[in-house]
């Protein structure tokens, strides 16, 4: 469960997604912030635990501890649960004609509601006020994201209704003074709260901060830790807090904490030490205070609570590693950062894994695993259930409702009447009836696609496993042919079964990688994510990242002062990067097989040079000879002959423990590299390596044919030639290297 003010701004930032979608759904905000309000969004009491809003300007007499309005929509939560209720009150107290209209205005809402909606309360025709209260769809919540689709689905209701009564009222009364919230009427009161906002006091006073992190941190052990262990965890930071004279909650220093905990390992088992708590020395005895700071630690580097010394700039990476080959950049990334971004399952709330599972499912599987779950339903029931909305929230798209159609016809069986679609693809598993119901033939699903019901269970049932690692980045190789469809989005072919349907051919968009992990790390702003792409250079940059070359800059981010998003040509969808994505790529400078990296993304990105690294392959030896001096040699000459870009990396000497391995990797990567380097020029592979590895040919006795052709003899000069190294002659051949017309 959250806390009142996350609660009330949960709703607030819905109710703005959907001004944002229509201009013409405005709502009420709360004008005044009194003192301890400052921070609120809308009229109510976080000590009553409610707040809550209205949809209509309708001038009232008002009544005492009135929210607003005589038409209200009310939030309310308890320890476990959410709740809502649309509640219409009005005094009957007064003999204006507004007011009484006003009363003909509520009745006639409930009689157009009653029958769809309902009501849990109607109070007495003797009463001084007309109350009423509707019902909630369910009975009770535990999902917020749940209950705001119920909401939005009797908001649908109930607003056409009020517009309606509120027009016959009008009829009858055309004085009346009542309707929606002008677009202009309420960006003056989104002003006013934006202003409010931001002179309001940020930080909440440390009693409340303690509450608060105490709050998350229970609820975070009730979902990692056994339910008998939870509680006594929380009494052992409370003994703590009392025995060390400081509030735990508030340690904002995780170095600070480990400490902590280590001493505790050594002394809270000591009778006569600083950690006995004569009303419960169990606690120390047991070993909870250890423990309970501990998984205190693993929650705040979980929650990201607070901002650890590793994380304390959120701010996103665009790096390129370049230098010559071999050198360790593509190794750089796999032992020094993919760590970075991985996390253990258990780190993974059920929440979390859903949004997982759902976003590595198609909209057929989604859809079918609703039906599974629903029954046989109507298209307005698959939308609304929980797969359905969370793939809709993933996806970004506002073209839900075509896409649940297109799928479910997509996917009906052959047998089926009323369904008229030529093209099907498989799996065929759902069938419409004759009175428009949608269902879905499990004997069919068992047979073709058995994965639904796991990847159901896998939800309904989620066990993290400890020992699962969860990645949240890719790894990409450019390559010439990989395109902007491959990294961003392009149009696809929806391949026909039988060939014979080749007539029938679809296509569909599909999102490339880049696009997926932009979607993946933009629903979950708590982690870094990460695109490392290898060979950079060998791609067609411009190409491949199209109009995103702007938006990869990291002041141009999702969230970032600069923020910019495009419309995407394929999908025609917005689009932005979120800043908590960085992106990583290696780049060879010895390959000439491309040409330099495009100027726009040179500006985009910061470039870390990785050269050869001698100490790293200081202790490498065979039968004496130091391979780091015979690599640091090899490439002084090859900078002198061509540059240092064209240099050698110390990654093929590591580990040639053996004469074999040695001239295995002279034959195979050091003699084909410098065959690159210097386009077949054998003589100055021979200035390079020495004569081990190459030999002169003088060519005296080679004579030409008799035919005539003036200076042939010029042509007789000495050639160059490898020699193939074995384990036998590799020692002296290296040894040879280190020889020079001075020795």
């Amino acid at each position: 469960m959250i806390n009142y003010k996350e609660y009330e701004k949960a709703v607030f930032e819905w109710l703005i997604q959907k001004h944002k979608k229509d201009s013409d759904f405005t709502f009420s905000l709360r004008k005044k912030g009194s003192k301890g309000a400052e921070e609120d969004y809308f009229i109510g009491r976080e000590k009553s635990k409610y707040f809550g809003m209205t949809f209509w300007n309708i001038p009232t007499g008002g009544y005492p501890g009135s929210t607003g309005g005589c038409i209200t929509l009310i939030f309310s939560y308890s320890k476990d649960t959410y709740s809502y209720r649309f509640e219409f009150v009005q005094s009957k107290n007064y003999n204006d004609l507004q007011n009484k209209s006003i009363i003909e205005l509520l009745l006639k809402v409930k009689k157009s509601i009653e029958s769809s909606i309902g009501f849990s309360y109607i109070s007495p025709d003797e009463n001084k006020k007309l109350i009423l209260h509707t019902k909630q769809i369910k009975s009770s919540y535990t999902s917020l994201e749940t209950m705001l689709v119920d909401v939005d689905k009797e908001l649908n209701i109930l607003i056409p209704a009020v517009n309606n009564a509120i027009a016959e009222i009008k009829l009858d009364n055309p004085e009346f003074k009542g309707y929606r919230f002008t677009t202009n009427e309420f960006n003056k009161m989104l002003n006013k709260l934006k202003k409010r906002l931001k002179t309001a006091p940020t930080k909440h006073s440390k009693t409340d901060q303690s509450t608060l992190i105490r709050e998350k941190y229970s609820n975070w052990l009730k979902g990692n830790e056994k339910s008998n262990k939870v509680n006594s965890y929380l009494r052992a930071i409370e003994i703590l807090n009392e025995i060390l004279a400081k509030d735990i909650y508030l340690e904002n220093d995780i170095e600070s904490l480990t400490l902590l905990y280590k001493d505790l390992i050594k002394h809270q088992g000591n009778e006569s030490g600083r950690y006995y708590y004569e009303k419960a020395p169990s606690y120390g005895n047991s070993g909870f205070y250890s423990a309970s700071v501990k998984s205190f630690i693993d929650f705040l580097n979980e929650e990201s609570i607070i901002s650890t010394k590793s994380n304390k700039e959120f701010k996103p990476i665009n790096q390129i590693l370049y230098g010559p080959p071999g050198t360790g950049k593509t190794y750089f990334f796999k032992n020094e950062l993919f760590e970075k971004y991985t996390s253990k399952q258990t780190s993974i709330t059920k929440e979390q894994h859903f949004e997982t599972v759902v976003g590595n499912c198609s909209w057929w599987q989604v859809i079918a695993i609703a039906l599974l779950d629903l029954g046989k339903s109507k298209v307005t029931n698959i939308f609304e259930h929980k797969w359905v909305q969370k793939k809709a929230s993933l996806s970004n798209s506002k073209t839900i409702r075509p896409t649940l159609w297109g799928q479910l016809q997509s996917h009906t069986v052959n047998e089926c009447k009323h369904v008229n679609v030529s093209s099907r693809q498989q799996p065929l598993i759902f069938n419409k009836t004759e009175d428009s119901y949608w269902e879905i033939l499990e004997e069919e699903v068992k047979e073709l696609t058995p994965e639904l019901y796991d990847f159901r269970d896998s939800v309904e049932n989620y066990n993290p496993d400890p020992d699962k690692v969860v990645k949240h980045y890719n790894f990409v190789t450019f390559h010439q042919s990989f395109a902007y469809e491959d990294f961003i989005e392009g149009i696809k072919p929806i391949l026909p079964e039988n060939i014979e349907e080749a007539g029938d051919l679809g296509y569909r968009i599909e999102d490339g990688i880049f696009k997926d992990l932009c979607i993946k790390a933009k629903n979950d702003p708590s982690k870094r994510y990460a695109i490392f792409i290898d060979e950079v250079n060998r791609g067609n940059v411009s190409a491949i990242f199209g109009e995103l070359i702007t938006l990869i800059e990291t002041d141009k981010r999702k969230g970032t002062k600069n923020e910019m998003s495009i419309t995407l040509p394929y999908s025609k969808k917005e689009f932005s990067v979120p800043k908590n994505l960085d992106i990583y790529g290696t780049m060879n400078t010895a390959d000439r097989s491309v040409e330099a990296l495009d100027t726009a993304l040179r500006r985009r990105f910061e470039f870390k040079e990785m050269m050869p690294n001698y100490n790293v392959i200081k202790s490498e030896e065979v039968d004496g000879i130091k391979l780091a001096d015979v690599l640091k040699t090899i490439n002084e000459r090859i900078a002198l002959l061509i540059d240092r870009d064209h240099t050698i990396g110390h990654s093929y000497f590591i580990g040639l423990d053996k004469k074999k391995k040695l001239a295995n990797v002279f034959n195979n990567k050091i003699v084909p590299l410098l065959q690159e380097y210097f386009y077949g020029d054998y003589g100055k592979i021979g200035l390079v390596l020495g004569d081990g590895f190459v030999e002169e040919k003088k060519n005296k006795d080679l004579n030409f044919s008799s035919f005539k052709y003036e200076g042939k003899e010029d042509f007789i000069t000495p050639t160059y030639h490898l020699k193939k190294v074995t384990s036998e002659n590799i020692i002296e051949a290296v040894k040879n290297i280190f020889n020079t017309d001075n020795n």
